[in-house]
């Protein structure tokens, strides 16, 4: 078994959904040839989760845990090791106070269904407490036109509505 084949499908529910995001962040295209394999992508659906956009309706899109909510998205296959690299990277950032790279968002194994099949895959979830850390506010800020572009998205964090972070307590 290689390598590619040791990597999980990872399902994409924000900018990652388009095509020339996801390329960019890769450095490749979706058919980039040898050593990469073509990257598939496919309609999916995560169940009890719903996606989020920050404040307004403005910011980076995001997933929280909501029960009887769905996220629609894609599977995304024919990702590689060093795929995988790239997109951690682009989901973090480096705080010069500490030295270290901290998640903006960290990947979670889940299931999702994709053409009636339900398969095992990874997604990002926010690290929130990392969107409101000052060292990342403040490169944020130091940035000339307020946003930060990492591949053309808008690098204002969302404020957290703790409504969002855990399922209804309702029982059904």
């Amino acid at each position: 078994m290689n390598e590619i084949e040791n990597i999980l499908p990872l399902f994409v529910y924000g900018t990652l959904m388009e095509r020339a995001t996801l390329e960019y962040v890769l450095g490749r295209t979706a058919i980039s040839a040898r050593p990469y394999r073509p990257i598939v992508a496919e309609e999916a659906v995560l169940h009890n989760f719903q996606v989020f956009r920050g404040e307004k309706g403005q910011g980076w899109p995001y997933i929280v845990s909501r029960l009887g909510a769905q996220a629609p998205g894609y599977l995304v296959s024919g990702l590689s090791a060093n795929d995988i690299f790239k997109l951690d990277s682009h989901e973090s950032f480096f705080d010069s106070t500490t030295e270290t790279t901290r998640p903006l968002f960290t990947r979670e194994r889940v299931t999702v269904i994709a053409n009636g099949r339900s398969i095992e895959c990874d997604v990002y979830v926010p690290v929130f407490e990392n969107w409101h850390n000052p060292n990342w506010r403040n490169m944020v800020e130091a940035d000339e036109t307020g946003q930060l572009d990492l591949a053309g998205r808008n690098a204002t964090p969302p404020s957290v509505d703790k409504r969002h972070l855990s399922p209804p307590t309702k029982s059904y």
